[in-house]
């Protein structure tokens, strides 16, 4: 068991997280909102709740604008005992255009996921992220 929970953190971080940026970074909105499709979203630069992914893009498509970059600063993931939640939370900054220059934005975050060890796929439910 504590070998599939470091595939499933690996999954998360690697897999997860670098497809994250790179559709944010190649401004893919079309995956992203495939991505979302079963989620919900609490987005670091919206006040509004979104929900699926044609909401969600509704939003990337004002935030891929800004260029952003992501870095993250602090984590954690929790994997339930059977294996099928995953939590993953945390502090990450986002650089983003801003006028002329550049910003940064430090935010927390906490991701939710279903995992499905038979397809070993990933599904996103919760995304939440807050300015700090």
């Amino acid at each position: 068991m504590a070998e599939q929970k470091q595939d499933i953190y690996a999954l998360v971080k690697e897999y997860f997280f670098y497809k994250w940026t790179g559709l944010l970074k190649d401004k893919n909105l079309g995956e992203l909102e495939n991505m979302y499709e079963f989620a919900v979203l609490f987005a670091t630069f919206s006040n509004e709740f979104r929900r699926g992914g044609k909401e969600a893009v509704g939003y990337f498509e004002e935030f891929v604008k800004k260029n952003p970059t992501c870095k993250i600063l602090d984590d954690v993931i929790f994997v339930s005992d059977d294996s099928t939640l995953i939590s993953w939370a945390g502090f990450y900054e986002f650089e983003v255009d801003d006028g002329d220059k550049r910003t940064i934005q430090h935010a927390g975050f906490t991701f939710i996921f279903k995992y499905n060890a038979i397809t070993e796929k990933i599904t996103l439910l919760h995304h939440h992220s807050s300015p700090r």
